[in-house]
């Protein structure tokens, strides 16, 4: 058999093996999930053709001619390995057609199928490349068999062993590039599928599955289309100079120049391929995570990024969906802590009520959203038009917790407030509803009440754990501290709280807050503390009480900038007379 007739065999055989794993492998209906086999195949029978190149032109094998038919069967016996391939590849990835037609009619996958499908989605490529490169080492071997039972009369061993290792050599390299080109395309091929089998994400966080590191595969990428064929071309070439050491040096030139030019167009080839695949395993990923940043950044937070793998890639893309879904999150959030700042905005007073005597003003300032501090008027139940109470309360911390506790003890201070006259009264019923509502949080809140009669010209007020109100007197310039005994609200449901009472003169100003306002800080960790904030209020005594609730509470807030409060900031000042 000369070197036509091998080659035609060759591809006959490599025909053939095509055409029976074409009709093993597609079945109807053809579907985008479906079409691995023939590129597969393709790839295959494409490595027999460079197979074939590589003993017609670069290293044509010798044999006993009369062991021909030996040869044959080892031919026919390679074809029906590559038949054999294509028939595992197909069954084992036939979940792969099962998947397509349930989503095809819409339908979904019990939790058993799912799993399994997940496995095989993301081993499916090392599954064909083991099965493939199996193939051609066995056809190496068997080839390689043949070549030595049908050594040449007079060969020696030495010789014999040199001819089959070249045969093994070719048909073991020509195998790596398909492996390779089938690894790399049924890779890509499924990244479209994955997404669908991974609807919630989860690739990179399935244990016992093939995962190939970016680094790794380019690493695999650069071998197959630099290093490998460098050794191939020193293999020729060494094999060329040697066989043909005795014959013309232009003979020699020559065959030298078409084992570099052939090795260089089957590489440039391969190389193509194998650079365009793994380029679009890493570039498609950046490139869909850039346009789902685009959308981002234009406040579009519904679409994904499809995570195809579980690379870094794929970690990527998972933690960009989860950041994702975080902003959405933070988002949805943010619109109900708007909401929630709106309604607990609404249950502070607008305006404080008209009292002739009596000039009112209060204010707080939350350091988020909604916060625990709290402020209110509330009228006397006895009639009296003269006569007023006023409440200030901090909930301890601050945020939508305190918020809601705030809301909760505003509701049990007015419902008493309406029937009961005494004001140590009304601390002890609303002591007593609360201590159940916060026994298992933990919770509590301070609470200063006070109650202004112009008829008595007096000041009585109930401290539940608030710091002192003050009395201030602008004639005398010396502030009056409002104390007495009292826990805060929420620690023991018996505890009684006690009114105390003290005369009161026109001029003078009447001064509750919450400790956010000295204890606000600057950047530097200093505290505003009370000793500027009785200054301020000594400066600013003539003036109306809204100005001096508003001029506090801005110096305040210039003060701990750029930072902000850190407390909530509550202030009512009331001038008498």
């Amino acid at each position: 058999m000369n070197h036509m007739e091998y080659a035609i065999a060759l591809v006959a055989l490599a025909g053939f093996g095509f055409f029976v794993g074409m009709v093993l492998s597609l079945r109807p209906p053809f579907s985008r999930h479906k079409r691995l086999a023939l590129p597969l195949i393709s790839a295959n029978a494409g490595g027999a053709v460079f197979c074939i190149a590589y003993f017609a032109y670069l290293d044509p094998p010798s044999w006993n001619p009369s062991l021909n038919a030996l040869f044959i069967i080892g031919l026919i016996v390679t074809a029906g390995l590559m038949v054999w391939g294509a028939f595992l590849s197909n069954r084992w990835s036939k979940d792969f057609d099962v998947a397509a037609d349930i989503l095809k009619h819409g339908g979904n996958f019990d939790s058993e199928f799912q799993a399994r499908l997940q496995r095989k989605a993301l081993n499916a490529p090392l599954v064909y490349s083991v099965i493939s490169f199996a193939n051609w080492c066995l056809a190496s071997l068997i080839l390689g068999g043949a070549r030595f039972l049908a050594a040449v009369p007079g060969e020696s061993m030495d010789a014999t062993i040199w001819a089959v290792f070249r045969m093994v050599f070719g048909i073991v390299f020509s195998g790596v590039a398909t492996v390779g080109f089938v690894f790399f395309y049924s890779d890509y091929a499924l990244r479209e599928f994955r997404p669908l089998v991974f609807p919630h994400g989860g690739l990179t966080r399935l244990k016992g599955v093939f995962r190939l590191s970016v680094r790794r595969r380019l690493i695999a990428g650069f071998t197959m289309v630099s290093i490998g064929p460098m050794f191939l071309v020193g293999v020729l070439v060494y094999h060329k100079a040697t066989s043909l050491a005795a014959v013309d040096p232009d003979k020699l030139v020559s065959a030298l120049v078409l084992v570099i030019f052939v090795v260089l167009a089957g590489i440039i080839g391969m190389s193509l391929v194998i650079i365009r695949l793994c380029s679009l395993s890493i570039a498609n990923p950046v490139s869909e995570m850039e346009q789902a940043m685009s959308r981002v950044q234009n406040g579009d937070l519904t679409q994904k990024v499809p995570v195809r793998n579980n690379d870094e890639l794929g970690e990527l893309a998972e933690s960009f969906n989860l950041m994702i879904d975080g902003l959405a999150e933070r988002q949805r959030l943010q619109r109900s802590m708007n909401l929630a700042m709106e309604v607990q905005q609404n249950l502070l007073p607008k305006t404080a009520p008209h009292i002739d005597g009596l000039d009112m003003a209060g204010v707080s300032r939350y350091c988020d959203e909604t916060g625990g501090d709290y402020f209110d008027y509330l009228p006397v139940p006895d009639g009296r038009d003269k006569a007023v109470r006023l409440v200030v309360a901090d909930v301890a911390d601050h945020g939508i917790h305190a918020a809601l506790l705030m809301t909760t003890a505003r509701a049990f201070l007015r419902q008493r407030a309406e029937t009961e006259n005494d004001p140590a009264g009304i601390i002890n019923g609303v002591n007593r509803h609360l201590c159940p509502d916060v026994e298992e949080s933990g919770g509590f809140m301070t609470l200063f009440l006070a109650e202004i009669d112009l008829n008595s010209m007096t000041v009585c007020w109930v401290r539940a754990g608030h710091q002192p109100g003050w009395l201030y007197d602008p004639a005398t310039n010396q502030f009056s501290d409002l104390a007495g005994p009292g826990l805060p609200l929420g620690l023991i449901d018996d505890f009684r709280y006690q009114t105390s009472e003290t005369r009161i003169a026109p001029g003078q100003l009447i001064i509750l807050a919450t400790d956010g306002i000295w204890e606000a800080m600057d950047i530097k960790g200093r505290q505003f503390g009370k000793g500027a904030f009785q200054d301020l209020i000594r400066t600013h005594a003539h003036r109306p009480a809204k100005e001096i609730v508003a001029l506090v509470l801005d110096e305040v807030m210039r003060f701990v900038q750029p930072a902000g409060l850190t407390d909530d900031a509550t202030l009512m000042v009331v001038r008498v007379g």
